[in-house]
């Protein structure tokens, strides 16, 4: 630069314009992900065709139960003293913060639960119809052969 300076340049320095530029790239692509799996797709499409997304059931019933349960009376949680809250606290975390954290991890070990149910649900039905499909297939063979 001829005599200007970072600031007379828009602020950045050439490092922190890289980093931006990594930081938005990386948005996009998480993003782009989030609607892949939610089965959405821009309408620059070339195909047209919705893809198929077996997530977005999974994730409409979770969202909604999530903001349902609000309105549910909820019960007394038991105050869970574990080892590793006891060393957050003497490391001078607050309770709260480790509270929220547990609360948050619970959340998230419910949403796997319930992933793994579903998952496992959506491989026993699909089985289930691949072997009908496959037994209606060898009984109509079986009858053609006959005829024959």
């Amino acid at each position: 630069m001829t005599g200007r300076t970072a600031r007379e340049s828009g602020g950045l320095s050439a490092s922190q314009r890289r980093a931006e530029l990594r930081r938005r790239k990386l948005l996009m692509n998480s993003e782009q992900r989030i609607n892949q799996i939610m089965g959405f797709h821009r309408s620059g499409s070339t195909t047209g065709e919705m893809p198929p997304s077996i997530f977005a059931p999974l994730l409409t019933l979770q969202l909604a139960f999530m903001r349902l349960s609000k309105y549910f009376p909820k019960s007394e949680k038991k105050v869970k003293t574990t080892v590793l809250t006891a060393a957050l606290l003497s490391s001078g975390i607050p309770a709260e913060v480790i509270s929220r954290s547990m609360d948050t991890c619970s959340k998230i070990g419910d949403v796997f639960t319930d992933l793994c149910f579903y998952f496992f649900t959506f491989i026993f039905r699909h089985e289930l119809l691949v072997l009908g499909g496959a037994l209606k297939f060898r009984e109509s063979y079986r009858t053609q052969k006959s005829i024959l």
